[in-house]
């Protein structure tokens, strides 16, 4: 069974030091730092060429996504984790 955890911590430094590592390229098989994510507003506004589109803000925190293929999430840090109501989606 796949596991998806995700977390925001209040710094990459934090998240580096959670993960066990001082580089993203070492854990890169099975977790990815997304950084600052960003979320709409509410609010729009018009592009160069006419088209209304969201105005986005950054949402606090630096955001890391961790996937196990086999079910064993013994190498994920046990703090940070969140449940978004909207998770990241793409290629891990």
């Amino acid at each position: 069974m796949m596991i998806r955890q995700c977390y925001c911590f209040p710094d990459e430094a934090t998240a580096l030091a959670a993960f066990g590592t001082t580089d993203w390229a070492e854990v890169s098989s099975w977790a990815v730092a997304h950084g600052t994510l960003y979320a709409p507003t509410g609010e729009t506004t018009t592009d160069d060429e006419g088209n209304t589109v969201a105005v986005m803000a950054p949402v606090n925190g630096f955001h890391v996504d961790a996937v196990s293929a086999t079910g064993d999430d013994s190498r994920f840090p046990a703090d940070y984790r969140i449940t978004p109501n909207t998770p990241t989606m793409g290629v891990m």
